[in-house]
C-alpha cells in the first residue's frame, strides 16, 4: 500500500526517570477518573493536530518503558517479537492506523495494520492492535502513517490542547510532590498539594 497521501504521525518522546525508577512520558497520560485506562497521544506536526488512543495500564507501562529506551526485568511481547524478526530477517517498514469506531462514550476503537518485508523482498501485511502497532515501530524506529478520514473523524487541533490546561493524574503530581520537598521548592510543593485536594474533593 502507497504512503504518499497518507498523515505521518510522531510520538513524543519526551519523558522523565524518577529515582525509584517511576517513568513520565508525554505521550503517556493517566484517565482522569480510571486509573486503569491511560491515553497515548500521537501528533500529527505539520497539520498541529493530536490523536489520543486510549489504552490499558499493562500497555501504558510497556509503552513508557519503550519511550524511556529502559529494559524490563523479562522481556516483554514486543521484544520477544522483534528478536523473531531480526532473527528470520523480516523487517517492519511501517504502520497504518486505517479505521475508527467511535463508541457512545466518544472514545475510538482504532485499527491498524502492520508492514513487513523480507529479504526476498516479499511483502506481508498484517493486521493489529492499533497500541502494539505504534509500540512496535517505536521500538524499531519506523514510520507511522494514519488515513486523513481517521484524523478527521477522531484527532483534535494541538492549539486547542495547549489552551487547556494540562491534566496530570493524582499519582503524577504526588510523584512531583515528592520532588519539590526533596528539592526544598516549598512553594511549589503547596501548589501541587492544593491542585491534589482539589481533585480528590
Amino acid at each position: 500500500m502507497s504512503t504518499k497521501n497518507l498523515i505521518q504521525l510522531q510520538i513524543n518522546e519526551e519523558k522523565k526517570i524518577l529515582e525509584n525508577g517511576d517513568i513520565i512520558c508525554k505521550a503517556v497520560k493517566q484517565h482522569p477518573d480510571f486509573q486503569e485506562i491511560y491515553c497515548l497521544y500521537l501528533e500529527d506536526k505539520k497539520e498541529k493536530r493530536i490523536l489520543p488512543i486510549v489504552i490499558g495500564s499493562e500497555q501504558a507501562n510497556s509503552k513508557m518503558h519503550i519511550i524511556a529506551n529502559k529494559k524490563t526485568e523479562r522481556p516483554n511481547t514486543h521484544e520477544i517479537f522483534v528478536k523473531i524478526t531480526n532473527n528470520y530477517k523480516i523487517n517492519l517498514t511501517h504502520v497504518i492506523i486505517n479505521k475508527v469506531k467511535i463508541d457512545r462514550k466518544g472514545y475510538g476503537v482504532f485499527y491498524s495494520k502492520m508492514f513487513f518485508e523480507n529479504k526476498e523482498n516479499n511483502k506481508i501485511e498484517i493486521d493489529s492492535r492499533t497500541s502494539d502497532a505504534v509500540a512496535m515501530a517505536c521500538k524499531l524506529n519506523v514510520p507511522i502513517y494514519c488515513f486523513e478520514n481517521v484524523m478527521k473523524e477522531a484527532s483534535y487541533n494541538t492549539k486547542t490542547y495547549k489552551n487547556k490546561k494540562e491534566f496530570k493524574s493524582i499519582k503524577e503530581l504526588e510523584k512531583e510532590l515528592e520532588l519539590c520537598i526533596k528539592s526544598e521548592n516549598y512553594e511549589q510543593a503547596s501548589i501541587i498539594r492544593d491542585e491534589i485536594q482539589n481533585i480528590k474533593k
